[in-house]
């Protein structure tokens, strides 16, 4: 199959030029309706570096700031960590596909790493509750040097 050739090692992975490690991508996540930002690059910082800086545990320049401006309470930041047994990419609306009886037919992807942030977001509404319980799921993959994806699904509760 197409995707069959494109199935590189964690090795190999890292030494893809950025347009294979684009075409890996595509060929493993559908195109997003929505995008935040697509094939920009950070002059000065690669993708692990960009990570480090805005994402990490240790992020000096994270997201409390954003959380708040927002003036949401509550904001609790679990660690990343890695998922076992993931044999290919998923769409944090799907379930990991991973397989722990039978590890010879996994995929050796590079790790794919997991955190889950919650707090109470400010809704702004006149009619509903002023906050809502809110998930945020976040899942990152550093295919090479230069491309990391970033998935991040959110939940919100108590919203009528």
């Amino acid at each position: 199959s197409r995707n069959e050739s494109l199935k590189p090692s964690a090795s190999t992975l890292s030494l893809l030029g950025t347009q294979e490690a684009i075409k890996w991508v595509e060929d493993f996540y559908p195109p997003l309706t929505t995008k935040a930002l697509d094939r920009v690059e950070f002059h000065g910082l690669n993708a692990k570096e960009f990570f480090d800086v805005f994402f990490s545990d240790s992020a000096p320049f994270g997201f409390e700031a954003f959380h708040n401006i927002r003036r949401d309470k509550n904001v609790r930041y679990g660690a990343w960590e890695k998922l076992e047994g993931v044999q290919k990419p998923c769409l944090l609306s799907q379930a990991p596909i991973i397989d722990n009886h039978n590890a010879a037919s996994s995929i050796h992807l590079p790790p794919v790493f997991e955190r889950v942030v919650e707090y109470d977001a400010k809704t702004n509404s006149f009619l509903g509750p002023p906050f809502a319980k809110t998930t945020k799921v976040q899942r990152a993959l550093q295919v090479s040097k230069r491309l990391l994806v970033l998935e991040v699904k959110t939940t919100l509760s108590d919203v009528p």
